[in-house]
């Protein structure tokens, strides 16, 4: 049930297409406003969304038009719809620019087809990446990097200035520890990203530009894009590796919980997850850590601390609503610093890289073995002991590989190269999740394991190419030529065999691994 002040604003109704009564641009934003903090929030299983971002609509068939009249807004602030089960009413959240004292709106509940014109100054301008570097000292070309796009929509307080608050504090401690005379071990790179928001641009431009250098020498890539748009649910993403690195920092870092019952965010993070195995979100592609995981297998995290954040990019995303409402003291904000820092520091001194194979292997066959594959293959008669196999090994070479961990801990007569070829092996399992063609009819998605989904750009799926390609199959089955669409699972199938087996022999200590 809405509170009652979201009532009035928002006021669901299907017939209505979920739009609220004629009001002013004034009254409208009086009652947006009067939404207390805490009580309304979005369903977070929306796939629909029109916003202000890089002109990717995605439009609700329920929503489809009904009338060839039209109406005009000159001014476009920010359009987004939401979809969600409830009574089986649809919800549509609207904050415009009015010219016309609500009269659009009025025509919107009518059902007439709503015609959007954006007034865009097109030009060609240069963008900036701009980085900061500490060398390391005993693996100088081994590179750890931080970043956060730089850019925003109008003032951008949460997004992404809270990360850039991060960026600056982690680059504040840094330079304190290097007057004091402290190098780490391996090159640590602070990144500045420019142009994000048309398209995640900067970062995909720098992936581009040094994609063999990356892949050689970048151990990890950690991003702090939105570090706090709330105080209470930390939801980080990551490749499987960075759980007990990320367990770890989020233990030593403080609670941001409004209601302060917490003395770390690895509790909060429990609480919040309702788990006393937090969850890690899958990465998907809506930051810059996108063309990195994407493009040159790096292992990757985002941390965020998230909750309602009702001025998602819009000219209400400022100072005032980020202090008074989403992180009112900087708590979130200092919590995912002070873990960002804590990955940072034990990527780049640990003699060993502190990501963990096994980690990735029973994530990745735990959520195979859950899922309905096996039983969607077997019903069409397409065989499943392909990726199975591979799957069993990854997870056999995975455990070996971690049990030579603290053999090459206590063994002092142990050279550096020895170390240096154990943690290149865990740089060379994920890039062997990289399969050059890429997805179907997304080449630039070549991450075959981790990448998002065509159903959600935004968050991310396991082996998304083989089960999109099964829901594909599924939803063409009275098709004259659905033959096809499953061929295209085969191929899929044996696809993702292939580069799990890979990931497997990357870790292997045998000269030609089975």
């Amino acid at each position: 049930m809405l509170p009652t002040t979201a009532r009035k604003v928002l006021n669901p109704s299907l017939k209505a297409l979920g739009c609220p009564p004629p009001v002013s641009r004034e009254e409208l934003l009086k009652l947006a406003w009067e939404i207390p903090p805490h009580t309304f929030t979005p369903p977070q299983n929306t796939r629909t969304m029109i916003q202000r971002k890089n002109m990717k609509l995605d439009y609700p068939a329920s929503l489809s038009c009904r009338s060839t009249s039209t109406t005009h807004f000159p001014f476009l602030e920010t359009l987004q719809v939401k979809k969600w089960r409830e009574t089986g009413k649809v919800l549509v959240v609207m904050m415009c620019r009015f010219t016309d004292t609500g009269q659009d709106l009025e025509r919107i509940q009518k059902g007439k087809k709503l015609k959007i014109t954006v007034n865009l100054d097109y030009k060609i301008v240069e963008i900036e990446n701009i980085f900061g570097v500490m060398k390391g000292q005993q693996e100088p070309d081994r590179w750890i990097m931080i970043g956060n796009h730089r850019d925003t929509w109008v003032h951008g307080a949460v997004d992404a200035t809270t990360g850039l608050a991060t960026l600056n504090e982690i680059g504040h401690g840094l330079s304190e520890l290097r007057e004091r005379g402290w190098r780490p071990r391996r090159t640590i790179v602070l990144a500045s990203w420019g142009a994000e928001e048309q398209g995640i641009i900067g970062s995909t431009e720098f992936v581009e530009d040094y994609m063999t250098l990356l892949q050689e020498k970048m151990v990890a890539y950690i991003n702090v894009d939105v570090a706090a748009s709330d105080r209470d649910n930390f939801t980080p993403a990551a490749t499987p590796n960075f759980r007990p690195l990320l367990e770890r920092a989020t233990k030593h870092a403080s609670s941001s919980y409004h209601a302060g019952n917490f003395s770390t965010l690895y509790e909060q993070w429990q609480h919040t997850s309702k788990s006393m195995t937090p969850k890690i979100k899958d990465l998907g592609s809506g930051s810059d850590y996108a063309a990195f995981i994407n493009m040159a297998g790096v292992s990757c995290i985002d941390l965020t601390i998230t909750g309602p954040y009702y001025t998602y990019h819009t000219e209400y995303d400022n100072f005032e609503y980020l202090s008074e409402h989403a992180d009112p003291g900087m708590k979130a904000t200092k919590a995912v610093t002070e873990v960002a820092a804590r990955i940072i520091f034990e990527l780049s001194t640990e003699k060993l890289v502190p990501l963990n194979a096994t980690s990735y292997s029973t994530y990745v066959s735990h959520k195979i073995s859950t899922s309905e594959l096996e039983r969607d293959l077997t019903e069409e008669g397409i065989e499943y002991d392909i990726l199975k196999k591979s799957l069993a090994k990854f997870v056999e070479n995975a455990k070996e590989y971690e049990a030579r961990r603290p053999k090459l801990l206590d063994d002092k007569s142990r050279k550096q190269m020895d170390m240096r070829r154990f943690n290149d092996q865990m740089l060379q399992m994920e890039r062997s999740f990289i399969y050059p063609p890429g997805l179907p009819n997304r080449p630039q998605n070549r991450h075959i394991l981790i990448a998002p989904s065509i159903l959600n750009s935004y968050s991310g799926s396991v082996f998304p190419g083989l089960f999109d390609s099964i829901a594909i199959a599924k939803e063409k089955k009275d098709d004259p030529e659905s033959d096809k669409y499953w061929n295209e699972v085969k191929k899929q199938l044996t696809i993702a065999a292939w580069v799990t087996k890979a990931a497997a022999r990357a870790l292997s200590s045998d000269v030609f691994p089975a």
